[in-house]
C-alpha cells in the first residue's frame, strides 16, 4: 500500500493521525511519502490554497483520495467531500449523512510518536514556533519538538498504577472557553454555546464537591477569563492541569468524568480515559464513536447533574462494573485506538464501502 500525505494540517487534533501513518510506515506496512501543498497538483486537483487550510489530513492511499476531517463540529466540508473519494469524519453524528463516501473516524487525542521524526519536529515547530514569541517560550517549543521535555506520546499512556482501581476518587478536570476570545469573530450562535458549556461544567464542578469530598479532585484550569469569571470553581493547585501532571493525575483515579465540548463535540479527554483505561461517566452525545464503543460496556451516560452523581455512585458500589468497564476501555484503546490501529481500521472501513459502492 502507498500513502501519499498533502500538505501539513495546522490543527493540533491531527497529531493522532500523523502518528498512526508513521508507525504503520516503520512496522512496514506501507510506503508513506510527504507531499508539499505546492506540489500536490501533480497528483491531485485540489489547490495548494485550499490545502493549506482544510481542517484536517488529505491523503492519497493507493488510488483513493481520503480526507481526515478532524474538526469539533459534524457539520461536513461539501468541497472537499465533493472532491475526495473518501471522508473519514472526527466528529459523525449519531444521525448519518447521506453521502456514502462519509465514514466514522473515532474518538481523537493529541499523541505523539515515541520518538521524534523529521515531520513531526517540522511540523511542531511551524505550529508553535514563532519570531515574535519571547525567547524563554522559543526555547520551551523547541524542546518540546526534539522530545528533550514532554509532550504527550505514545509512551505517556502505556504506564497505568495497578492500584487505581482500588479506590473511589472521582476527576473531572475542564478548561473554559471565553465567548468573547479576542481575535475568534465567534458568531452570536458560538458565544452561547461557550456560555452554556462554561456553567454547565461549573455546575457539575460545585455538585461533585458537594457530594464527594476529599474523594473528587479537579475544577477548571486557572486562566484569566475562568479565575474572573469561576473564581469557586477553579483548581487551587494549578500545576495540576499541565499536561504531564494530569495524565499522571488521570492514572491514579479511577472514575473520570467527561462532558460535551464545542459544538456538541467528544472531547479529548474521553480518548483520554480510554487510553488509560478508566471507568467513565460521560454526558450524553450525538456523536457516534464506531466499532462498539457503548454505553454500560465503555462508560455510563448522563443528561443532568443528579443523574451524573448516581451513575458514580453506582460505580463506586459495583466494583466488578468498574473494573470491567477499565478493561473494556484498555483493550478498545489496543484494538482501535491506539493511533495505527485508528488509522489501520480506518483503512479497513474504506476497503470495504469500496467494495460495496462498485
Amino acid at each position: 500500500m502507498k500513502i501519499l500525505v498533502f500538505g501539513k494540517c495546522t490543527l493540533p487534533h491531527s497529531s493522532q493521525i500523523y502518528t498512526g501513518m508513521y508507525r504503520l510506515k516503520n512496522q512496514q506496512i506501507f510506503d508513506l511519502k510527504y507531499i508539499p501543498s505546492e506540489k500536490a497538483q501533480k497528483y491531485i486537483s485540489i489547490e495548494k490554497e485550499v490545502i493549506d487550510q482544510l481542517p484536517g489530513v488529505l491523503a492519497l492511499i493507493n488510488s483513493d483520495l481520503v480526507f481526515f476531517d478532524l474538526l469539533d463540529s459534524p457539520k461536513i466540508e461539501n468541497q472537499v467531500l465533493n472532491e475526495v473519494d473518501f471522508y473519514l469524519k472526527r466528529s459523525y453524528r449519531k444521525s448519518g449523512y447521506e453521502s456514502q463516501k462519509i465514514l466514522p473516524l473515532g474518538l481523537n487525542f493529541e499523541v505523539y510518536n515515541n520518538y521524534p521524526y523529521w515531520f513531526e519536529t517540522y511540523r511542531y515547530l511551524s505550529l508553535n514556533y514563532s519570531p515574535k514569541k519571547a525567547l524563554k517560550t522559543n526555547l520551551s517549543v523547541i524542546s518540546d519538538s526534539l522530545g528533550i521535555t514532554f509532550v504527550p506520546r505514545i509512551g505517556s499512556f502505556e504506564c497505568k498504577e495497578k492500584n487505581a482501581a482500588t479506590n473511589n476518587k472521582i476527576l473531572f478536570m475542564a478548561r473554559t472557553w471565553d465567548p468573547l476570545e479576542p481575535g475568534a469573530n465567534l458568531t452570536a450562535a458560538e458565544q452561547e454555546d461557550r456560555y452554556k458549556i462554561n456553567c454547565e461544567r461549573a455546575a457539575l464542578i460545585t455538585r461533585l464537591k458537594a457530594e464527594f469530598g476529599r474523594n473528587f479532585v479537579g475544577g477548571f484550569a486557572q486562566t484569566a477569563h475562568s479565575n474572573k469569571e469561576f473564581s469557586e470553581q477553579v483548581i487551587p493547585d494549578n500545576n495540576l492541569s499541565r499536561k504531564k501532571n494530569y495524565l499522571n493525575l488521570v492514572k491514579s483515579i479511577p472514575i473520570c468524568v467527561a462532558t460535551t465540548g464545542l459544538h456538541g463535540s467528544i472531547g479529548w479527554k474521553m480518548a483520554e480515559y480510554v487510553a488509560l483505561g478508566r471507568a467513565i461517566v460521560s454526558e450524553e452525545n450525538t456523536i457516534l464513536v464506531p466499532y462498539g464503543f457503548e454505553e454500560r460496556k465503555n462508560y455510563l451516560e448522563f443528561n443532568n447533574n443528579s443523574t451524573c452523581i448516581e451513575k458514580i455512585v453506582e460505580l463506586t458500589q459495583d466494583k466488578d462494573l468498574k473494573s470491567k468497564m477499565m478493561e473494556n476501555n484498555s483493550q478498545y484503546y489496543k484494538d482501535f485506538l491506539i493511533p495505527e490501529k485508528l488509522i489501520a481500521n480506518a483503512f479497513i472501513q474504506i476497503a470495504a464501502h469500496a467494495n460495496q459502492l462498485q
